[in-house]
Order: C-alpha cells, then sequence, then structure tokens
C-alpha cells in the first residue's frame, strides 16, 4: 500500500501543477536540480480573463447565441479550456456567417482584431496563414462528402442487363451478328472443295444459318440437319456455347436481384460535374473558396459557371427540404452531414406512420472526394496560441477529439448505402428492360411489315407497267393501211392480209412460215 500511495502521489502533484503552472517571476520555486515546480497558492493562468471568441452557426459544430454565450462540438473544448486557464468568454459571429477573408467572413474579424479567437471548425488554408489568421494546431483531418436524395433503384444497371458489363455484352452481340455469315463461309467452303452429297445436304442459306444462330440462343430448336461430320460440329460448338452462356447469365441475374449492393449514379463531386447534376453548398464556405483558387477542383467551378451549382445560407432542415424537392447535391463535410442524416431518421423514427425503409430519405457517397486539415484559429497578435496549443495537440493526441466529434451519433452508421433488407422485391424499375424489349421487338416488327408492303407495291406497279406495254399498239395505223410498217408476227410469218410476202431490199428475203401467224 505505501508504494501504491507513493506513486500516485508524484501523478497527482503533476495534474495539479499542470493547471497551476509556474509563472516566470516565481523562480524560488525550482528545486536545486533546475526542474519547475508549481504554486498551488497561485490562481489560474488566464484566470480574470475575458476572451472575445467569434465561431459561425452551423448546428451541431457550433452556434451562437445574442446572449454571448455559443454551444456545439467546438465549445466542448473550449469549455475544456477555460476549466483548464480559467478565463472567460464571450461569444459573437459575423453578420454573413461565412469563412470569409480579410474583408469579410469570420477571417475578417479576427483579421481586424475584434475578436481573439475562432471557435469554429475551420478549413485550413496556407495563403491565410499568419496573413490572415494564426492557425491552432490541425485538430483532424474532415472528409467532404455529397449528400444526395436516396434513389429508389440501384444504380448498377437494369436487371437484365446487370449480369455482364459492356464489354461482355457486345462482345456477345458481335458473336451472334457474326456466327451465322461464318457458318455460312465455312459450309460453302466444305461444299465448294468436298462436293459430296452430305456436304449438298448440308448445305444452308445464309438466312437459314443466321436463324439458326438466333434460335439456339432462345434455346429453340431447329429444322436443320447437318449430315457432315463438320458442319455438325460447328453446330454443336454453338450450342455449347450457348449453353454456358445462359447457364452463367441465369446464376448472375439471381444473385443480382437477390444479393446485389445498393449503388449510387455518382461516386463524388466530379460526377456530379460531368453528368451535369444540380448541386448546392455553404456560401462563404471552404468550398467556394477552394474551388475558386485550386485548380484541382476547376470542374466545379465551371460546373458553377454553367448554373448547375449555387451557394446559399441555410438551416439544416430548410437543406434537407432543397435536397428533397429539387433533388439536388449537397457538398459538406462528413461529420456535419452524419447529424443532419442522424437528426432527420431519429425525427422520422417517432413517427409510427411512417415505415422503416421510408426513415432513410438521405444518402451520402461512401467515398470522400476531398479530405481538409480543420482547427481552430487566433488572432496574429494575441497569445492565446502559447496556452491553447499545447491543450489542444494534448486532445488530438488521446483521442479525446475524434471522441466528441462522434459522441452525438450512435455507434453504428445512420442510415448506410447498403439498408440490408432481407427480402427483395422486384419492383417496376428491373422489368424496365423487358418492356424495352418488347415495344423494340413490336416496333421493329412494324417496320419490317411497312418495308415488306412497300416492295410489294413497288413490284405490284411494275407488273401492271409490263401488262400495259405489253398492249401497246404498233407504230401507225397498219390496220387501216397507214402504217408505214408491217406487225413483228406477219414478218415472222412472211405473210400479210392473205397475200404472199416476196422479200424486199428493207425487210430482207422471205422466211419460211411459222405455225402461228397474225391475223386481221
Amino acid at each position: 500500500m505505501v508504494a501504491a500511495n507513493a506513486s500516485l502521489i508524484p501523478l497527482l502533484l503533476t495534474t495539479l501543477c499542470s493547471n497551476y503552472p509556474l509563472r516566470e517571476e516565481d523562480q524560488e520555486f525550482r528545486d536545486s536540480n533546475g526542474y519547475v515546480g508549481c504554486n498551488l497558492r497561485q490562481p489560474k493562468l488566464l484566470a480574470g480573463r475575458t476572451i472575445k471568441i467569434v465561431t459561425l452557426k452551423s448546428t451541431p459544430l457550433s452556434n451562437a447565441y445574442g446572449n454571448g454565450t455559443g454551444d456545439g462540438i467546438a465549445f466542448d473544448f473550449v469549455e475544456l479550456l477555460r476549466k483548464h486557464y480559467g478565463f472567460e468568454y464571450t461569444v459573437t459571429s459575423p453578420q454573413d456567417n461565412s469563412l470569409g477573408d480579410e474583408s469579410r467572413g469570420i477571417m475578417s474579424t479576427l483579421y481586424n482584431g475584434e475578436a481573439e479567437m475562432a471557435a469554429a471548425f475551420l478549413p485550413w488554408f496556407p495563403e491565410f496563414e499568419k496573413k490572415v489568421v494564426r492557425y491552432s494546431v490541425g485538430l483532424m483531418d474532415s472528409d467532404w462528402v455529397v449528400l444526395l436524395k436516396r434513389p429508389p433503384s440501384s444504380a448498377a444497371g437494369s436487371g437484365l442487363l446487370a449480369p455482364f458489363d459492356d464489354t461482355v455484352w457486345y462482345l456477345i452481340l458481335a458473336a451472334v451478328i457474326c456466327t451465322g455469315p461464318v457458318f455460312y463461309v465455312l459450309l460453302f467452303v466444305r461444299f465448294w472443295l468436298v462436293r459430296d452429297e452430305a456436304g449438298a445436304a448440308s448445305f444452308f442459306s445464309l438466312g437459314n444459318c443466321v436463324w439458326f444462330v438466333f434460335g439456339a440462343l432462345m434455346k429453340q430448336g431447329s429444322t436443320l440437319n447437318p449430315t457432315s461430320d463438320s458442319s455438325r460440329m460447328l453446330f454443336a460448338t454453338w450450342w455449347i456455347f450457348i449453353t454456358i452462356l445462359t447457364s452463367f447469365y441465369t446464376a448472375n441475374l439471381t444473385a443480382f436481384l437477390t444479393l446485389s449492393k445498393f449503388t449510387l449514379p455518382i461516386e463524388n463531386a466530379y460526377d456530379v460535374a460531368r453528368w451535369r447534376y444540380k448541386w448546392v453548398a455553404q456560401r462563404g464556405g471552404a468550398i467556394e473558396h477552394i474551388i475558386a483558387v485550386n485548380p484541382d477542383y476547376a470542374y466545379l467551378n465551371k460546373s458553377f459557371a454553367k448554373g448547375y451549382g449555387r451557394f446559399d445560407e441555410f438551416s439544416d432542415t430548410s437543406m434537407l427540404n432543397i435536397i428533397e424537392k429539387e433533388n439536388r447535391f449537397f457538398l459538406r463535410e462528413k461529420y456535419a452531414v452524419e447529424h443532419m442524416i442522424s437528426k432527420d431518421y431519429y425525427k422520422k423514427a417517432k413517427n409510427d406512420k411512417i415505415e422503416e425503409k421510408d426513415r432513410c430519405t438521405f444518402v451520402m457517397t461512401p467515398r470522400a472526394f476531398m479530405s481538409q486539415t480543420i482547427a481552430f484559429a487566433y488572432n496574429n497578435d494575441s497569445d492565446l496560441h502559447k496556452y491553447f496549443d499545447p491543450m489542444l495537440q494534448t486532445l488530438v493526441e488521446t483521442g479525446i477529439v475524434k471522441y466528441l466529434m462522434r459522441r452525438d451519433l450512435p455507434g453504428v452508421q445512420i442510415c448506410p448505402l447498403d439498408l440490408g433488407s432481407k427480402e427483395r422485391q422486384l419492383m417496376n424499375a428491373d422489368l424496365k428492360m423487358t418492356y424495352l424489349v418488347v415495344v423494340v421487338g413490336i416496333a421493329t416488327s412494324i417496320a419490317v411489315f411497312m418495308g415488306e408492303m412497300l416492295i410489294r407495291l413497288y413490284r405490284h406497279c411494275q407488273a401492271k407497267q409490263i401488262q400495259q406495254l405489253s398492249h401497246t399498239s404498233y407504230p401507225g395505223d397498219w390496220k387501216t393501211g397507214k402504217s408505214h410498217m408491217l406487225p413483228y408476227t406477219s414478218m415472222m410469218a412472211g405473210r400479210y392480209n392473205g397475200g404472199n410476202y416476196k422479200g424486199d431490199a428493207k425487210l430482207g428475203p422471205a422466211q419460211p412460215g411459222f405455225v402461228f401467224q397474225y391475223s386481221a
């Protein structure tokens, strides 16, 4: 017990002295080895000092009230510092509630000396360091994600096309188109080289070969009966290929409809800009500054210039309404988004009329598109960083910062990307490709029918023209004797109105009579 108590005494003294460190003028408290002790009679270092603190209204991270007080996660750190150093503080917020720069926002408040410290999770920008403000030690790296309304169906693809990726589908389409002509060419070459009865019996037309390939793909039989061994091998190869292909397709389709993970139409902010989705971010926040100065995020700046993005001031509730009604994408820090989703879920969970599947209205992208160090900030002429930074560094190293950031969040993720429902019912979106196949098939058959009718009409017109030409009279009226030409049949028969034709210099000699002759 004595040894245990002896080990606790230095720990107790260290704790006490951390709250009551020795001042420079109290040199008499140094021991013989030069180590600084502590004066327990001394008040805390910043006792009696009132610090002006500026913050942002960004619930639940930080907030300010008109009576000079504030709350939120940021003020949990401020309270730890106050208890350690014994100071008092008053809280204000900038009029435009923005990050800003030298001329506006929270940065302007510090730069002009209107406040000594900013108790808000501010992104660390090197262009502001010591030129506008002095940052504290980095508290943590903040990830930025995209918050959006949960889509009704997964973006993995249509139910019928999901089992294979685009490359496989293109190769299958190429195989179906090319296999029929290839079979025809091989059968023709075999028939041309061998010329036996088996080859002749196995030589099918191009249309028959193409229809066999398509029919086998649909698991249909065929009336073609190849007799040669080579043609049988060709047909059997295609059957085996189709059997394996359809087996893989059926298995993957079953797995997709029952076990597939939910995916979003986007993965990051670049997809938002590339696909021209509408997005929104906080006015005067980090995003507005970053896209203006950082070329890595120029795509967001171009999207904003084209009118797809906007910056606005909003509360969490109004922002969620904008996301749901206008179907916009919201760019913000991950810890703030998690608090927004959690608060919305708890609100809907208290309403018994809302089913469990309808309580997770919003979802965020699983991967961050940007990571930014966050910290507090001081006025450049303030000495607070000498006192606060060591304490904040200790909070970071012991994990207290991360704990406080997630203290109000549950241990499991609220409204994850994949809700993990036990049963998977087919929705109308899963059958969309089925409807499309039917519509395309009917439209194609109608187009082919119209083509057939046009060809039939064209042939009918040709036949009618030929029939009219067959009844056309000869030049001149030979029946009345006014014609200067003789009928063709009378010339062939050598007779004209019962008279004998003896020949003519222009028409040639008389020809023997034919069985038929033209009679007037």
